[in-house]
């Protein structure tokens, strides 16, 4: 005898979107959904499918091929993607049912999607007449990319949304929501075998150990053998079927009437019919036995334990009895599961995007666990509380590696494989906020968080007030493309944003900075001249990396005439005060290698080499310009770990080498207040990244492995990103 978990999956298809796919073509999803048991793979089967929104294909070239099922996938319908950052309604529901075994221990396992990026290329121009000629000719579709999600707890049940984002050679986003219900529990004669087991079973090959010391009925199994039943054993074999199935019925039911009440607009919600309960009934059968009654506690719904309903201890009359009320359970499980489908049809958008808040909500607090928050009030911003922060920050990254709360941290319902690095491996961030608010002003510190803010999905409902533009700028000897992941991270997060990835610095690095800075003054004012068109552009922000903080700030005095636009301003490993107090003599050697042999303007300005007078000097000129002022948010970012750029000098901070050094330490300490004395903001936010650094090579030896994992590091990326979420409001 084996006890199976009837378990049926939702996924509702809502839309896709376009970041930085390489080709234009024809584009649809596949999903596979299966679990492992004994270490072979059990598909789940695909057995229907919706589409909500249905459309001519010559009216709309999106949609070339409908939504279909083929063997154990289901696959969506098929869609036309032909620009940047476009965005695709996709409309489609797939139906997959599966069977788990349980286990003696109840522990369910955990369920897979696999999911495929198809694509075809259509070679050329896209127009209509290409399109009608591919529908009569069907073509061959390739994988361009797979990627696997992990569904977990789901005999809990799962309403959960999850943006399916591919490698970062097909930047994209599928905005997906799935519905995972626990609808019925089956005894069957025999284990639950794989497609390779029951080969094996039929060649006399299967092992033994899979079969063996089965219970023979059902009685066997709810009750291990015994010859009389206590009504505390009745009780409690009844509670682990039954109230499971009760948990999950008015789990699904309370959610549907929430959409209907809150969430789905009141054109659409006189429409639908109201849900009924059947639960809230007491019913009679025809022997005029109590079969279901209510109860004020959500842990019990029956008037009377079972045990005082049922009168027989005969173990086999019992198990019969409760097995016929898991089927009336599941007959009312299946009938909500139509009505679930029916009302996601409805209103699709409202509900995906109401799931989008509470994913967005669990993946800030799942962040949440690795960035460690603390609030400083100082008098001056350029002043450093701590002497020895980066130690200490370091410290206490290698500790929380090893606790077992940081290894063991709840997973999210649906989750890419591999999303959240392994706790040995994950980077640790220090947000330090450094204040000058009085003391009556200290309900004002907590940073405010709203879910809308990260939104993987356009939401109707959120009323943007014009385009926010985020100005990405490379480092030295960098290019565009180098900003890319951060402007994927951006775009995926924040579709609403205009991101610009300066290149009119590629190749001219080596040169003068302020050279540098008309140079990206100008691409900007052009950009804004050429996409934003009248009065679209509500806020302006700059994202530097390395030398591109500095040259952001050499270009703002150029940007004076949109100096009230200005939003937030940030900056990773950027040697704001140049290398005066370089933690590497490796670095040290280095730049002064490239500058004899390069002749590289650039460095000298850095390394403050350029001029005999410090106060003539490029970084210190710098110090002097206007333009940090403007930004209504100014965050650095740094790592002790970095050291090329100086840990000090990417927070414009004065350490403790140029608080105690009495040559330069002066023109160090007066560059740092010429910057910050400026600003007019009440938080300054400074960043500390911790990473553990996986192998040894020389970039690891010089300090630069952190360096470039400021730009490559997708989770840290993201956490960045969640920390400063609030940057990125535009109505405020």
């Amino acid at each position: 005898m084996s006890l199976r978990a009837i378990i049926e999956v939702i996924v509702q298809l809502e839309s896709f979107r376009n970041i930085d796919l390489y080709q234009q073509g024809l584009y649809y999803l596949n999903f596979r959904l299966y679990h492992i048991s004994r270490g072979y793979k059990l598909p789940a089967s695909p057995y229907n499918f919706h589409t909500y929104e249905e459309s001519s294909v010559l009216k709309d070239l999106y949609r070339v091929f409908p939504a279909q099922i083929e063997d154990t996938s289901f696959r969506s319908r098929c869609f036309l993607i032909k620009y940047s950052d476009e965005e695709v309604d996709i409309n489609d529901i797939g139906v997959f049912r599966t069977e788990i075994e349980l286990s003696k221990d109840y522990q369910e396992l955990n369920m897979i999607f696999e999911v495929d990026l198809m694509f075809y290329d259509l070679e050329g121009r896209i127009d209509e007449d290409k399109i009608k000629a591919t529908i009569r000719n069907p073509p061959e579709f390739t994988t361009a990319c797979t990627i696997q999600l992990n569904v977990t707890g789901s005999l809990q049940g799962i309403n959960a949304f999850y943006p399916i984002v591919f490698d970062e050679n097909h930047c994209c986003v599928a905005n997906t929501a799935f519905h995972v219900v626990l609808i019925d529990f089956r005894f069957r004669p025999n284990p639950l075998l794989s497609p390779e087991e029951e080969a094996l079973k039929r060649k006399g090959e299967i092992l033994t150990d899979v079969e063996i010391n089965l219970p023979k009925t059902l009685s066997q199994y709810m009750f291990k053998n015994a010859t009389e039943i206590t009504p505390e054993l009745i009780d409690q074999v009844h509670d682990i079927y039954i109230n499971q199935l009760i948990m999950a019925h008015e789990k699904n039911r309370k959610l549907m009437e929430e959409w209907i009440n809150f969430h789905i607009p009141s054109k659409i919600k006189n429409s639908i019919p109201k849900i009924p309960n059947p639960l809230s009934q007491r019913e009679e059968n025809s022997d005029g036995d109590s079969t279901i009654g209510t109860n004020a506690s959500m842990n019990s719904l029956w008037r009377l334990p079972f045990s005082e309903r049922e009168e027989s201890r005969d173990p086999e009359a019992v198990a019969e009895k409760i097995l016929m009320e898991i089927q009336e359970f599941a007959g009312q499980m299946y009938y909500l599961g139509i009505q679930f489908i029916d009302l996601i049809k409805a209103s699709p958008k409202p509900i995906c995007a109401m799931l989008q808040y509470q994913f967005n909500q669990k993946l800030k607090d799942r962040w949440g666990e690795s960035i460690f928050r603390e609030v400083k009030k100082v008098e001056e911003f350029a002043l450093t509380t701590d002497q020895k922060i980066g130690e200490s920050h370091r410290a206490l990254s290698r500790t929380l590696r090893k606790t077992p709360y940081y290894k063991n941290l709840e997973q999210i319902p649906v989750m890419k494989t591999n999303f959240f690095p392994p706790p040995e491996w994950h980077p640790i961030v220090f947000q330090d906020i450094y204040t000058k608010i009085t003391e009556d002003e200290q309900t004002d510190m907590q940073d405010p968080w709203d879910p809308t803010w990260i939104t993987p999905m356009n939401d109707p409902r959120i009323q943007r007030k014009g385009l926010h533009l985020i100005v990405l700028c490379h480092g030295f000897q960098g290019n565009s493309f180098d900003v890319r992941t951060i402007r994927n991270q951006i775009a995926l997060l924040r579709p609403d944003c205009v991101l610009m990835c300066s290149h009119m610095n590629e190749g001219e690095t080596e040169g003068d900075i302020f050279d540098m800075g008309q140079r990206l003054a100008r691409e900007v004012l052009s950009y804004i001249e050429e996409w934003c068109p009248g009065k679209s552009l509500h806020k302006v922000s700059f994202i530097g990396h390395s030398l591109g903080g500095v040259i952001i700030r050499a270009a703002l005095p150029h940007l004076e005439s949109i100096s009230e636009k200005m939003q937030f301003f940030l900056t990773l490993s950027s040697p704001h005060l140049g290398y005066m107090y370089n933690s590497s003599k490796l670095v040290d050697a280095g730049l002064w290698i490239l500058k004899k042999w390069r002749k590289s303007q650039c460095l000298m300005q850095l390394s403050m080499t350029d001029a005999q007078n410090p106060r003539d000097s490029f970084i210190y000129k710098l110090s002097l310009e206007p333009g940090l002022e403007w930004f209504k948010h100014i965050a650095l970012v740094s790592s002790f770990q970095d050291s090329y750029a100086p840990f000090e000098s990417a927070r414009i901070e004065v350490g403790p080498k140029a608080a105690n050094d009495q040559s330069k330490g002066a023109f160090y300490i007066e560059m740092a207040n010429n910057i910050l004395s400026k600003i007019t903001l009440k938080k300054l936010y400074r960043l500390d990244v911790n990473f553990k650094i996986k192998g040894k090579s020389i970039d690891t030896m010089i300090g630069r492995a952190a360096h470039i994992l400021m730009l490559e590091n997708e989770p840290l990326i993201q956490m960045i990103l969640f920390c400063c979420t609030h940057f990125f409001e535009l109505n405020e």
